[in-house]
Order: structure tokens, then C-alpha cells, then sequence
């Protein structure tokens, strides 16, 4: 055990069971903290040829913030990525709405034949993840959604399971408080 004292007093112990702190931290102020999560799963197969962004079907989040200063932590985890009939790429895009305000699309991820051992279409399996911090600065009702488009001629696909039925695609937001 350690133990940190001032003026003859403990304010600082440790055990094998964890730490035990007296008093304040100084400084420790605006640390954030979690104070909402919430989160969505596909689990289906889904094939595009869109070479324009869509919906991923079930691969979004609504939430309302609890305060302007509110940061939204965002995860996504899209599972058994593919291309095939000579698609080579894959785009995925988070796209925000807030209600009555708009929708922009923040952040964007690609997936291409580049990253793949073989430069070619008809590779599935791979994982595309994205982590972002988006400040939306509202109150109001904010929907998150995953987003996919193909680069080119083709199909694109998530979730692609060969065989498995184990695959799945999510999203996860988490509201960070000051």
C-alpha cells in the first residue's frame, strides 16, 4: 500500500482493492463524462450498386443532446466489406440531421482494392471502422446514419457473412457532458 499525506493527513491511499482519494483534485474540472449512449446493429446482408450515397437500412441513431455543449462521441464497425462484378471500391459517409436545422455529411471512410492484398473486385471480409467527435452544437433531435456508395461499376456489400451468419454492422454514440 501507498499512502500520500498532507498536514499529517491521508488523502491519498492505494490497496489491492483500488484507491481511495480525500478531498479534491485540483485542477480536475470540465473532465467530461458520459452521459448517454446509445447504439444500432445490422446484421443482414446488404448489396448497392448506388454510385450515389444511400442509407445503410438499419445502421443509424437518434438522440437529443442535453446541452449545446454536449460532444457527440461517434463509433461505427461495418463488418464483411466487399466488392465484386468489377467494383473496386467501397464509400461509406456518416451523415448528420438535426431537426429543423439540416443535414451535413462530416466525415467519410473508403474502402478500395489499394488497402487489399489483391487490386481486383470479388474480395469480402474486411472491417471498416470509423471513431469521431462531432459537436453539433444543439438541443434539438439529431439522427446519425451510415451511409454507402460504390466508386464505380459493381456491387458493394456489408455484412457479407460467407456462410457464417455471424457478421455484423453497428453504430454507437455517446453524448460526452462537460
Amino acid at each position: 500500500a501507498v499512502n500520500l499525506y498532507h498536514n499529517n493527513a491521508a488523502k491519498l491511499e492505494t490497496s489491492s482493492t483500488g484507491i481511495t482519494v480525500t478531498g479534491a483534485i485540483a485542477g480536475a474540472t470540465n473532465l467530461g463524462k458520459v452521459l448517454a449512449v446509445y447504439e444500432d446493429t445490422d446484421v443482414g446482408e446488404y448489396d448497392t450498386n448506388s454510385t450515389s450515397f444511400i442509407d445503410v437500412p438499419g445502421l443509424y441513431v437518434t438522440a437529443t443532446p442535453s446541452a449545446t455543449s454536449s460532444k457527440m462521441l461517434v463509433l461505427i464497425s461495418i463488418g464483411g466489406v466487399g466488392t465484386h462484378s468489377a467494383n473496386t471500391a467501397v464509400q461509406f459517409r456518416l451523415e448528420r440531421t438535426i431537426s429543423g436545422v439540416g443535414t451535413t455529411q462530416p466525415y467519410t471512410l473508403t474502402r478500395s482494392a489499394a488497402h487489399d492484398a489483391v487490386n481486383n473486385a470479388n474480395v469480402f471480409g474486411y472491417n471498416v471502422q470509423g471513431l469521431f467527435l462531432d459537436e453539433p452544437s444543439t438541443t434539438s433531435q439529431t439522427t446519425w446514419k451510415v451511409q454507402i456508395a460504390t466508386a464505380g461499376s459493381g456491387y458493394a456489400r456489408i455484412n457479407a457473412n460467407m456462410g457464417t451468419n455471424d457478421v455484423t454492422s453497428s453504430i454507437v454514440v455517446m453524448e460526452i457532458g462537460a
